[in-house]
């Protein structure tokens, strides 16, 4: 009977959380993706089961994001599950060796390690032994693996692997205390090392915030050149007409898909399974592909993860269009891969937009919490339960006064649709920015009111030509009646709470809407 072996690595989220800017976050995530790529390298004439990888070039391929997730499943050959933890070894070791070249190059070069003294830090990497590296790397590393004979049923080889993987991944390990910390002192000085030369052609360094968030302009490379994010600003701010407030905030977004298990369950056959591997695999390209396009840059996009910086507005297209567009292209490879099928994965994103100087691990916190949150989204029936709907998207805007305001917005719903046209594309709404404080002054005014009778759109019409019918809104007459539109559609929508004529939230959302409107527009 065939043997199968499946790994795991790890600990992400400890060693994400070591990060502080873009570059350290991008390299403490495309580590794992690197050690488990070096892996199917040493295994790349397996039949791998997951992940799907193009096996021609793999050793030379700039991929650009951490594509390789963190658990394989191959078929083994005799031998190879011992074999497995000398390749282990020999990848650590290799990775030792480059931090301590790299660390040693970049150390003399005068550069400053937070506000540790160069003068010691340098000092102590010029008498470390690679030994000790490696070492510290060998019980940081959480890599498991587990061995497991199968009739060649690859939904069943799945669900055991993981199950095993799942109760390996409890183990922890001790890490002795060091005198630095080697990979948190790399992932600071990743730039122009191995991890960069692997991930990209010719790109060596990675982008800070403020280039990220600054892209539409097209700022030269000298205004980047120093670590000083406020001089940045200063400096961009006084000598460009067309600085806009969005350009001193940054987009963080986490994506997941929904309803992985039930797809899994619903595949018969090997070659669906491998399909789906297949749907992922190219959905992070591409997706990739879409981010960079417009200005931002892909921290991580391997299973059925994704994890991205972009700028507001780029390319005349906002983050909502971006989000929009990364729906549609993971919705076109389910359909393309996986056919008709009862059960169909969908996508959800949580996306936060935090001012530059907001640290950057809690901004990627309210992302992933707003993630749930969508992934949370219920639609409301009255002839059944409340049913977990997911395929949703959830913002939250936190302004440099600590303002805040945010939505959810399930991408079935028919709001979600007047969103789209309000906020995205060459029809978006355009009204001055007193007119959108007047609606949303309005709303707030009168949203008792409004939850009696806005399940009548004649009389919510009615409402909007009254409070709206000044000479100065002759020519926004038509986006007005869009938000009447929109405002329609959310009062009478089954995603939220209908029994409670008391409950706000709808007209919170609605003008959380407005305010993005007026953000995305570069009001304040």
């Amino acid at each position: 009977m065939p043997k199968y072996i499946g790994v795991t690595i790890g600990p992400i989220i400890k060693t994400i959380m070591k990060a502080r800017k873009t570059r350290e976050l991008f390299a403490a995530s495309y580590i794992f993706s690197y050690i488990m790529k070096k892996i199917i390298i040493e295994f790349k004439k397996r039949e791998f089961i997951l992940p799907h990888f193009d096996s021609d070039g793999i050793e030379t391929k700039k991929y650009e994001i951490g594509i390789f997730p963190d658990r394989m499943i191959f078929e083994a050959s005799e031998g190879d599950f011992d074999h497995l933890q000398e390749v282990i070894e020999n990848i650590l070791q290799d990775i030792s060796s480059e931090i301590l070249l790299h660390m040693r190059r970049r150390l003399k070069e005068h550069l400053q390690i937070h506000t540790v003294n160069i003068e010691d830090k340098r000092t102590t990497y010029n008498a470390l032994d690679v030994k000790e590296i490696s070492n510290y790397l060998s019980n940081y590393f959480k890599i498991y693996f587990c061995e497991i004979e199968n009739k060649k049923d690859y939904k069943d080889i799945n669900e055991i692997v993981n199950s095993y993987l799942d109760s390996l991944e409890l183990q922890e390990k001790f890490v002795p205390k060091e005198t630095c910390d080697f990979l948190a002192d790399f992932f600071y000085y990743v730039n122009h090392s191995f991890i960069m030369k692997d991930a990209f052609d010719k790109k060596l360094s990675f982008p800070s915030i403020p280039e990220i968030a600054m892209h539409e302009l097209n700022l030269p490379k000298s205004f980047f050149k120093f670590d000083d994010d406020t001089k940045i600003y200063d400096d961009v701010e006084r000598e460009f007409k067309n600085f806009k407030q969005y350009h001193k905030y940054i987009a963080i977004i986490c994506a997941d898909a929904d309803s992985m298990g039930k797809t899994i369950e619903d595949l018969n056959e090997n070659k669906d399974f491998l399909n789906l591997s297949s749907v992922l695999y190219e959905f992070a390209i591409k997706a990739n592909e879409k981010i960079k396009e417009n200005g931002g840059v892909t921290i991580y996009a391997g299973g059925d993860d994704l994890f991205f910086f972009a700028p507001i507005v780029s390319k005349n297209k906002n983050v909502i269009q971006i989000i929009y567009d990364l729906k549609e292209i993971f919705k076109e490879l389910i359909k393309e891969k996986l056919g008709k099928r009862k059960v169909k994965p969908t996508l959800s994103f949580g996306l936060s937009i935090s001012y530059y100087k907001y640290p950057m691990n809690e901004a990627l916190d309210i992302s992933n919490d707003l993630l749930h949150l969508a992934k949370s989204m219920k639609e409301r029936k009255d002839s059944e339960p409340d049913k977990k709907k997911k395929n949703s998207f959830a913002f939250r805007v936190l302004k440099h006064s600590g303002k805040s305001y945010e939505g959810c917005f399930c991408f079935d719903s028919r709001e979600y649709s007047d969103i789209k046209n309000i906020l995205c594309g060459t029809n978006a709404v355009n009204l001055p920015e007193k007119t959108i404080n007047s609606l949303i002054y309005k709303l707030s005014q009168h949203k008792t009111m409004l939850m009696n009778i806005g399940s009548d759109k004649t009389r919510l019409e009615n409402f909007f030509k009254n409070n709206f019918n000044e000479e100065i809104h002759t020519d926004t007459e038509q986006y007005i009646y869009k938000i009447s539109d929109f405002t329609y559609e959310m009062i009478v929508s089954k995603y939220y709470d209908k029994n409670n004529k008391e409950n706000n939230l709808r007209i919170e959302y609605i003008c959380s809407v407005l305010r993005l409107l007026n953000f995305l527009q570069g009001g304040n």
